[in-house]
């Protein structure tokens, strides 16, 4: 990778060259998050990304690598929530707390090393799911949000009775940096008002997300069920 013909783009793509031909490859999870940066500060903020695209690529354990990645992340949440609360001009706050599982009905993609490793969890019995629901959503090859719009269905770890999450410590990254500052009840699926939801700025997050969308084994994500049935089938 030449991170040093690294470039954001206007619309919010972070574009890298690779391979011999140098082709690009780029990511949109910044575009919201990069809202009111300055411009002199962009290329600061595709520096960081080339750095941390590095430092994952350095680590050779897959294991060790998502592990490092949930414990950057955790970190990086912090301090974007920390920022975000402290704006002395922000009148919303965020809404998340627990036992609100709306978003827990929603098509989640994961990264091939998340769904390893609770592939690996499941084999070895260290985490409960729903066995049921994991296998009426891989029957039905639920692939994309529009799926999951016009038939509902709860996370494969959702404990619906208790609404909390079976796998929290182990939750995908795009699980740990969700969060909103609209009503909760505007994240639910049936009720079709997505575009009415607000969540709050993740520059630290998606910098993080995005590096590591370009350090794993398979740049692809996929629907989790899916992308666990794959692991779970090798």
């Amino acid at each position: 990778m030449d991170f040093e013909r690294a470039r954001l783009t206007p619309d919010g793509q972070v574009e890298i060259p690779m391979g011999p031909n140098g082709e690009m490859i780029g990511s949109v999870h910044l575009k919201h998050a990069m809202d009111g940066v300055p411009p002199e500060y962009h290329p600061k903020v595709v520096q960081m990304i080339g750095n941390k695209i590095a430092q994952y690529l350095r680590i050779k354990g897959w294991k060790e690598r998502v592990e490092t990645f949930q414990k950057d992340l955790d970190a990086a949440i912090k301090v974007d929530l920390g920022q975000f609360r402290r704006r002395e001009n922000s009148p919303h706050k965020i809404s998340c707390q627990k036992g609100c599982s709306y978003c827990c009905y929603m098509n989640i993609a994961i990264f091939k090393e998340e769904a390893r490793l609770l592939a690996s969890k499941i084999k070895k019995k260290k985490i409960k799911f729903n066995r049921k629901e994991y296998e009426y959503q891989v029957g039905k090859g639920m692939n994309t949000p529009e799926d999951y719009w016009n038939d509902p269905r709860p996370c494969i770890f959702l404990d619906t009775k208790t609404r909390s999450c079976n796998i929290y410590d182990d939750r995908p990254a795009t699980c740990r940096k969700y969060f909103v500052v609209n009503k909760p009840s505007l994240c639910k699926i049936e009720a079709g008002s997505s575009d009415k939801v607000a969540s709050p700025p993740m520059i630290n997050s998606e910098i993080l997300y995005t590096a590591f969308s370009h350090a794993t084994e398979s740049v692809d994500c996929g629907p989790m069920p899916m992308m666990i049935k794959a692991e779970l089938e090798k």
